[in-house]
Parts: structure tokens; sequence; C-alpha cells
């Protein structure tokens, strides 16, 4: 049975039911994709960072955009409830690299959490499968942690199953 992280809007908490959380943004769902195969591989709770203003989903101004705010390092606002970052010991975290490097939305949320003394496992997704400097940037956020593991999937959606399993094991903790 796969835990479940559930926002209650009336109350504007979570009900919290394990000690591991995947957290992620995916704006054409390769992200999405790998989340939830590892959050019910893991049975960790998940939660999916949203940003109000939503950013295109193709055409030029896709890449323009949401590439300018990757590499200017924009914060936008989040819609977004976050959890207690307290109440887990693991965090799996999630982000498609743009322009090099980690998507505004991931860059807003590892700016303005306090995340400290996680074990913490990092994932990308890419069309390239370069994601060195998305994870020495998500890395330098993360200071006060340990980083477990970084995995970078290519196109995930597109290659699903076997493969993309795997990659997935990697995701370890220590």
């Amino acid at each position: 049975m796969r835990a479940l992280l559930t926002h209650h809007a009336d109350c504007n908490y979570f009900e919290h039911m394990t000690d591991t959380l995947v957290i992620y943004y995916s704006l054409e769902g390769n992200t999405d994709y790998v989340a939830k195969l590892a959050a019910r591989k893991l049975q960790a709770d998940i939660v999916r960072i949203e940003p109000i203003k939503a950013y295109p989903r193709k055409g030029f101004r896709k890449f323009l955009i949401g590439g300018r705010d990757a590499v200017f390092s924009v914060h936008v606002q989040l819609q977004t409830v976050l959890p207690d970052f307290s109440q887990y010991a693991k965090l799996l975290i999630g982000t498609p690299v743009w322009a090099g490097t980690m998507a505004a939305p991931m860059n807003t949320l590892l700016h303005s959490a306090k995340i400290r003394g996680k074990h913490i496992a990092l994932f990308a997704c890419s069309a390239s499968g370069n994601a060195k400097k998305c994870f020495a940037k998500m890395k330098a956020l993360l200071p006060e942690n340990t980083i477990d593991s970084c995995v970078s999937f290519i196109n995930p959606v597109i290659h699903a199953g076997t493969a993309v399993d795997e990659q997935i094991d990697e995701l370890a903790f220590r």
C-alpha cells in the first residue's frame, strides 16, 4: 500500500504517514512520471510543487521564459502548500533540467524551505542527460544535508520500462 500525503484544504495541514517525502516540479510530465514511480516503490509521501503562474508548455515561449527564469535563478511564487519538512528523515527532490540547471520553481523551493539534517536523493529529467550543473546548484542549496545519490533520467516517459525502473533503484539512501 502506498503512503499518501493528503492536504486538507479546509484545515491547511498534511496527514503524514511515512519518513520519506518525494517533492518535485514537472512541466511536461517526465519528472512527474519518475516521482510517482519512486513514491510508489518507496511507499513515500509525495508533493508536486506548482508556481502560481504556470509556464508555457510548448513553443518558443516555453524555452524563452523557462530558460530565462532558470538561468537567472528567478524566484517564482509557489501555489503549493509545503509540508513540514521536519517530519521527514529522507527526501527525494526532482526537477526538469532547464538551460542546464534546475527549473525556477525548484530553485524557489530550495531557497525558501528550511531543509536541514536530511538524507537526500536528487533526480533530474532532461533530453540530454547532462544534469551535472543542475545537481551542483541543488547541492549548494542543501549544505546541511547528506546527499546520498544523484540520478539523471533521459526522457523517462519515452523510455519507460526496465531501464527507468533500474535508475529509480539508484535513488537510494545510505
